[in-house]
């Protein structure tokens, strides 16, 4: 049926047991009573693991789009860009911004994790990925006002977080953010994705090329009074 593994930063984080479902051949009993809060990430496509977790008491919660380019093309570059790299200094700005940016997310459609504890959650993913990937920000007069966070290498360039802060909203941030990030990853091949409610950001998304190729539904079960 499936197995459930430990995912040790999200239970560290809510002081809560937080398991992971992995589907498998041999069927797991009586294992999830440990967990607090069970997650489970499947594609819309997997009939009969969608039909299993229903069965068992998952709620679904969220789904994703997951957006890619081929090769990206030197046609898409803005070269009056006020996007640069982040520094430590600018650290507080853009946990700020995360920090009230994505409450779409499964975490707050979950009613026994604490909305403090999600909002931290994205500062902590910030951090640590500062430590070891690319942070660019949309910088003006002094004011931080939105950051991509890019996972890069040779091949390929993700974007594992975008965000503008709300107050400037609608000036076009979030285009010039990936378009200097394009510039910067030229032939790659370029990952992304939203939720499917996030429409303001698929239609960018699809507007600088990206194509959608994957959709996945994230189930939660809780297990609190059980």
């Amino acid at each position: 049926m499936y197995k459930i593994e430990k995912l040790e930063w999200d239970s560290n984080h809510f002081d809560l047991t937080i398991g992971n479902v992995i589907f498998e051949e041999n069927e797991v009993s009586n294992l999830e009573k440990k967990y607090d809060i069970i997650l489970a990430k499947v594609g819309i496509d997997k009939t009969e693991e969608i039909k299993k977790l229903q069965n068992n008491g998952f709620i679904l919660k969220d789904t994703l789009i997951r957006f890619y380019i081929e090769n990206i093309q030197n046609d898409k570059f803005n070269k009056n860009s006020l996007v640069k790299l982040a520094k430590e200094n600018n650290l507080e700005e853009i946990k700020k911004i995360a920090r009230d940016s994505f409450k779409k997310s499964h975490f707050y459609k979950n009613e026994n994790l604490q909305e403090e504890k999600i909002d931290e959650l994205y500062e902590k993913w910030v951090i640590n990925k500062f430590k070891k990937n690319n942070i660019y920000i949309y910088e003006e007069e002094n004011i931080v006002k939105g950051f991509l966070l890019g996972i890069e290498n040779s091949e390929e360039a993700i974007i594992d977080l975008i965000a503008v802060d709300s107050r400037f909203k609608g000036n076009g941030i979030g285009k010039e953010l990936i378009l200097k990030f394009f510039q910067l990853n030229i032939k790659k091949k370029s990952y992304v994705g939203t939720q499917i409610t996030n429409i303001s950001a698929i239609k960018l998304y699809e507007k600088l090329g990206y194509k959608i190729f994957d959709f996945t539904y994230i189930f939660h079960k809780n297990n609190f009074g059980e």
